[in-house]
């Protein structure tokens, strides 16, 4: 097998995607909770959640609180398929 038959990282659509992604700024938010807070009662909340690059929330985060003081976060997609 020649090296002909393999790409390079140049040619990958992967490797220059993740290499922006890895010199953005540091402290760059980018998850970011769009809207408000909806409290489902009994000390659970949930807010949709979307990528900076994203014009609409895909995700919702549930936080649930115990009377422990343990915090439950799921995260899940809006519309899952």
């Amino acid at each position: 097998m020649g090296k002909a038959k393999f790409r390079t990282c140049q040619q990958g659509s992967f490797c220059r995607r993740y290499r922006a992604w890895a010199r953005r700024e540091p402290d760059e938010a980018v998850w970011l909770v769009e809207g408000g807070m909806e409290a489902l009662g009994g000390g659970s909340f949930s807010f949709k959640v979307r990528n900076r690059h994203e014009a609409e929330p895909h995700l919702i985060l549930r936080l649930d609180c115990y009377a422990s003081g343990m915090v439950r976060a799921r995260l899940n997609e809006l519309a899952p398929m």
